[in-house]
């Protein structure tokens, strides 16, 4: 993906939410490749995207001028490169502070490809990125599906836990149990317990964060989206994953009620395969705790 063939002509999305090691990937194989690679880390703050930017491509922005208009003067640098490949690390960062800059790389993302020049990849936290971009004609040279970065198996969860963390067998089961297979959770939890913590203490604050999200999101009991929530809950527990029709079904089709819901983290959206599940194994963990508020709904 990195090091396109001369003939290829897509560009590339990258998306899956925080902790399954997107960024890790693309930062090693960006250095192990060196020479051609452009890697940009997209900032919290659109002030500070122009810096990180304009480090990459080795030029200063203009204060006086709008950087939007400046990123399409001066994004053809990385042509004068020779590059290969520019990466967009935590694009969907852009989305929350100015969609225009988005669609400017988009746009560019596309020419470029259809002039084999260099091919651009957008690295997502989130997967409002592949949802705002579709509606564009620009998505045309997207390569789909968007490739999905997912979790390491149990296998690998307990590997790591038991060998590496030097964790109690029993415990770290009832580790995964609790976080499954996003490396970043496993990490976390693992520091906790090698603290001196107990499980017990560690499973009431990341159930409280759940909570905190489900509040977010407006599904627990007596918030607006509950009634909906639960009948999109027990359809996921029941197969594990759910059409995004199926899904927008629920919610009545109201786009904005399902972006703001999907958007608190309770659930997660898969482009490429066009379904919804929980965002982690500690929602569904939470769920279950919780089985007599959100389990059982006759429909």
């Amino acid at each position: 993906m990195l090091q396109p063939p001369n003939d290829y002509s897509s560009y590339h999305i990258i998306c899956r939410e925080f902790g399954t090691g997107k960024s890790s990937l693309i930062k090693k194989v960006s250095k192990e490749i060196g020479s051609g690679i452009i890697y940009v880390d997209v900032p919290p703050y659109i002030k500070d995207f122009g810096k990180a930017f304009g480090r990459a491509l080795n030029f200063r922005f203009e204060e006086n001028i709008t950087f939007s208009k400046q990123l399409i003067r001066k994004i053809g640098c990385a042509e004068t490169q020779q590059t290969s490949s520019c990466n967009f690390d935590n694009a969907n960062r852009l989305t929350h502070m100015n969609k225009e800059i988005l669609e400017v790389l988009q746009d560019d993302a596309k020419d470029s490809a259809d002039s084999h020049s260099y091919i651009v990849v957008f690295v997502s936290g989130e997967t409002i990125v592949p949802k705002l971009m579709i509606s564009r004609s620009s998505w045309s040279q997207a390569k789909l599906p968007p490739m999905e970065i997912g979790e390491i198996t149990k296998d690998e969860s307990m590997l790591y836990l038991i060998e590496k963390r030097s964790i109690d067998e029993e415990i770290a089961k009832n580790l995964y149990e609790l976080v499954g297979g996003r490396f970043i959770d496993l990490c976390k939890v693992a520091d906790f317990i090698s603290s001196g913590e107990s499980f017990n203490d560690l499973k009431e604050q990341i159930l409280l964060n759940v909570e905190v999200r489900l509040n977010l999101a407006y599904l627990n009991e007596g918030q607006k989206y509950h009634k909906p929530g639960k009948l999109a809950i027990n359809a996921i527990l029941s197969s594990k994953e759910i059409s995004i029709k199926k899904f927008k079904n629920y919610f009545e089709h109201e786009e904005e009620v399902c972006t703001k819901v999907l958007s608190a983290n309770v659930f997660a959206y898969h482009p490429s395969r066009g379904t919804v599940s929980f965002q982690s194994k500690s929602v569904e963990y939470y769920i279950q705790v919780n089985s007599g508020t959100f389990i059982n709904l006759i429909e």
